[in-house]
């Protein structure tokens, strides 16, 4: 599996995904640095490959010192480097299988009997409307 290691800080590339790097707090990786776009650049692992591309940033990217492509798919690798403005990350491997945990979801207990009256109204019969009351309609 892959990692990227930047602020001494790793986080792990899955399989699948694509990854957005840039200023935004929304994105997957956050470049904190006032250089980097809102939505920068993009990173994915697929078939155990991991691939970078920057999305037309304003100013660029750069893969081991080298200017990255626009919207162009770059295979990298271990020991490679990706740098935005002065952020710098290095791209490593690990042997170790990063399981994504599912978020814990809690359910709120009901606030009322669950077996209780399903209604809450009063039975009533009918009744007949007395003749006098019809008046007359002949």
């Amino acid at each position: 599996m892959y990692i990227l290691t930047f602020n001494e800080t790793s986080t792990p590339l899955p399989e699948g995904p694509i990854l957005k790097l840039g200023r935004s707090t929304g994105s997957d990786i956050v470049c904190d640095d006032k250089s980097a776009s809102r939505i920068h650049a993009e990173l994915k692992v697929e078939r155990g490959q991991l691939s970078f591309r920057d999305l037309e940033s304003t100013n660029g990217s750069k893969i081991n010192g080298r200017a990255a492509s626009p919207l162009a798919w770059q295979v990298i690798g271990e020991g490679d480097t990706i740098q935005i403005g002065a952020w710098i990350a290095a791209v490593g491997k690990t042997d170790e299988v990063y399981v994504e945990k599912e978020d814990e979801v809690k359910i709120p207990r009901p606030t009322v009997d669950p077996a209780g009256p399903a209604h809450n109204f009063e039975t009533t019969r009918a009744r007949a409307i007395p003749p006098e009351l019809l008046g007359d309609k002949k």
